[in-house]
């Protein structure tokens, strides 16, 4: 009998015991939080890099397309050989359609290239060098 009150009479946990434990989940938050604001800044560059890699094959394709053109109307070629295309030009000739005389002399309209222009997730702005390499200005690599 006096083993049955004994346990009856412990019931909540010590000073030491919660202390242990607040310990604890002290070391487990210094050590997650920082991987955790870390992995935003990855996943933000990782899809900084996949939104240039989309944008380099619609620069491709709109090259192409612009090859393509026969008649007497000019467009806008990006990747020309003379400069950069700034961010604002960029997005507007990928998201406009393009009127192109392919070799079969049958005028046309092709387009737009990209229904929906990405976006960088830390804000920057992409552009276009001469070579069709699409770059940002928050990530460099």
């Amino acid at each position: 009998m006096n083993l049955f009150f004994k346990f009856k009479e412990e019931n909540g946990f010590t000073l030491v015991e919660l202390l242990i434990v607040i310990a604890i989940l002290a070391v487990l938050a210094v050590l997650a939080v920082p991987r955790f604001i870390n992995m935003q800044a990855d996943a933000a560059a990782k899809a900084c890099l996949s939104n240039r890699a989309s944008l380099e094959t619609a620069v491709e394709q709109y090259n192409y397309y612009a090859s393509q053109n026969t008649s007497g109307t000019t467009i806008a070629t990006i990747g020309d050989g003379t400069s950069s295309i700034a961010a604002d030009t960029l997005k507007t000739d990928l998201t406009t359609a393009i009127d192109y005389t392919p070799s079969t002399g049958t005028a046309t309209s092709f387009g737009p290239i990209m229904k929906t222009y990405p976006t960088c997730g830390s804000g920057g702005a992409y552009k276009a060098d001469k070579d069709g390499k699409v770059s940002c200005d928050k990530h460099s690599s």
